[in-house]
């Protein structure tokens, strides 16, 4: 994308959080048109790159006369805090350095960033855990969140922490297939950057525990289910899919950062809010392929489930399901789950069109500010990840007027 977005120097990585769940929809099928702009957030959120690092540089733009900054003149758009400025000077200027306005802004933006950390900071455990992530201090979320009784502040640590141990081994297998003739002369994308170690605080947090501190919470045995799928071991995925099908569980907790970010924020976020909030939702989006329903698509294939007993391991497991879903690729995989086994569809699972449908609306809502850099318009963003957390995509989509998931 090469539109400027003031105050947006961690947009990158968050971008695709307001797009619906564009991670985890590789297992699956292609995304919409709309996710163009998602392989580059998930490579800057996966790397571990610090979803709240300071602001990159802003490009060059001409801001107009000051005189011409509160009218509405034809081919300007509102830069929030700024004024108006000719919409042709918004593409990017390679080389130039950014303007005074620009400069402004960005510090701006680092002031109020560093202001709601300490509100975090001062806060909860799970907010002060939340801090920690957001600066990228996996170490000490973990330590803090290790002494925690909190279920929430344990998750948002562990899945730091398993976020950094993906990165490791994606890291590893890249560098591995280009010391290989294949990669040669092949298209690819920017190399991944080298890993930080895995903090060794991490090795104090465990999927048990956190079952423990939320039995009624599925997303401790899909994690597990994930682990024992990577690993090979068939009788722990058995295991985990005989948990699952006793059911009980709560829909799964799948915006637990971008949640607690959100409160210790206004009802109509500021702009700095608004893009802290989008750094968080993005990081929850890296981790829902760890601990979301994609994990029983293979143990639960149509090749797997010619197993009697898996078969009818996996039907009573599917058949908890609807309880769980409340994001729009949960709804699809649901679909895809149910028509696998033959199983009638449930009102919560949704069609490939009507899921690609569902995540086009999101995406025009979602991308509202990329068009108009308004303050109304990153307010209204803001309030969208605020909603997602609270109620997830299916919920949101409803108070919208989009039509029920079919």
């Amino acid at each position: 994308m090469k539109r400027l977005a003031p105050v947006l120097g961690a947009a990158a990585v968050a971008l695709a959080a307001l797009l619906g769940w564009r991670f985890h929809q590789a297992p699956v099928e292609q995304a919409p048109p709309s996710s163009a702009a998602a392989p580059a957030a998930t490579k800057g959120a996966a790397s571990g790159a610090s979803a709240a690092a300071p602001p990159r540089p802003m490009q060059a733009v001409s801001p107009l006369p000051a005189r011409a900054s509160a009218a509405a003149l034809p081919g300007t758009v509102e830069v929030c805090g700024y004024g108006r400025v000719a919409r042709e000077d918004l593409d990017r200027r390679e080389g130039q350095p950014p303007p005074a306005w620009a400069r402004a802004l960005d510090a701006r933006y680092e002031a109020e960033r560093q202001a709601l950390l300490r509100r975090l900071d001062g806060g909860t455990p799970r907010q002060r855990v939340a801090a920690a992530v957001l600066r990228e201090d996996v170490s000490a979320a973990a330590t803090q969140a290790a002494s925690s009784d909190d279920a929430v502040a344990y998750l948002i640590a562990l899945r730091a922490c398993r976020r950094n141990l993906a990165y490791l081994a994606g890291y590893a297998a890249q560098q591995a297939w280009l010391r290989t003739p294949a990669a040669s002369g092949v298209a690819m994308p920017p190399e991944m950057r080298p890993p930080s170690p895995v903090p060794d605080s991490c090795a104090a947090l465990s999927v048990e525990r956190l079952q423990a501190l939320a039995p009624g919470d599925a997303t401790p045995v899909l994690m597990r289910l994930s682990d024992h799928l990577a690993r090979g071991e068939a009788a722990g995925v058995a295991q985990d899919l005989y948990q699952l099908s006793q059911g009980g569980y709560r829909p799964l907790k799948t915006r637990v950062l971008s949640a607690t970010v959100g409160e210790v924020v206004g009802a109509d976020p500021s702009p700095s809010e608004a893009m802290m909030l989008m750094v968080a939702a993005g990081q929850d989006a890296v981790s829902i392929g760890d601990s979301g329903l994609s994990g029983l698509m293979a143990p639960c294939s149509v090749g797997a489930v010619q197993d009697a007993n898996r078969r009818q391991l996996c039907e009573a497991v599917v058949r908890q399901l609807p309880s769980t879903t409340a994001e729009v690729m949960e709804a699809r995989i649901l679909h895809r789950l149910e028509e696998g086994l033959g199983l009638p569809h449930s009102p919560q699972a949704v069609s490939r069109d009507e899921a690609n449908r569902l995540l086009q609306l999101m995406a025009e809502q979602g991308m509202a500010w990329a068009a108009e850099l308004s303050c109304a318009n990153f307010s209204r963003s803001g309030r969208q990840v605020l909603a997602l957390a609270r109620d997830g995509e299916l919920a949101y989509l409803h108070s919208l007027g989009a039509s029920a998931p079919r």
